[in-house]
């Protein structure tokens, strides 16, 4: 016998939500920008100490973004373009510049996607209940 009759924990949502499509793309999109910047790095041969803090925290950030966390958005793009802005320093010859280019038509279609007005009660949510 249970106490509740509809077998529901007590704490916490049983059937998670799950992010919308606008969000989910947002991350790929991200997740893809980071693996650029390495590939733009690779290709310069730079010390690339500078980048893996700046990707790692990408990378980190993105998923609090599929998580739904608010502030993770800005973190998310203000890492973004620093190591876009790295990669634009370390540039070398017209295949780091395409790399860059490439770079920054990611990382500007994620933003875009993740500032949506259609998405932003799925962030609202998430950082209501957490009050």
């Amino acid at each position: 016998m249970s106490i509740d009759p509809m077998h529901l924990p007590i704490f916490g949502d049983p059937r998670p939500v799950s992010a919308p499509a606008a969000v989910r793309a947002s991350v790929a999109l991200l997740v893809v920008h980071a693996g650029v910047t390495v590939g733009s790095v690779v290709q310069s041969g730079v010390e690339p100490t500078l980048f893996v803090f700046s990707v790692a925290l990408t990378v980190w950030f993105v998923y609090w973004v599929a998580e739904g966390r608010d502030w993770a958005r800005v973190a998310a793009c203000l890492s973004g373009f620093s190591s876009l802005f790295l990669s634009l320093g370390a540039g070398g010859g017209v295949v780091g510049l395409v790399l860059v280019v490439v770079s920054a038509v990611l990382l500007v279609s994620a933003a875009r996607l993740m500032f949506r007005a259609d998405v932003r009660e799925y962030f609202e949510s998430v950082d209501s209940e957490a009050l």
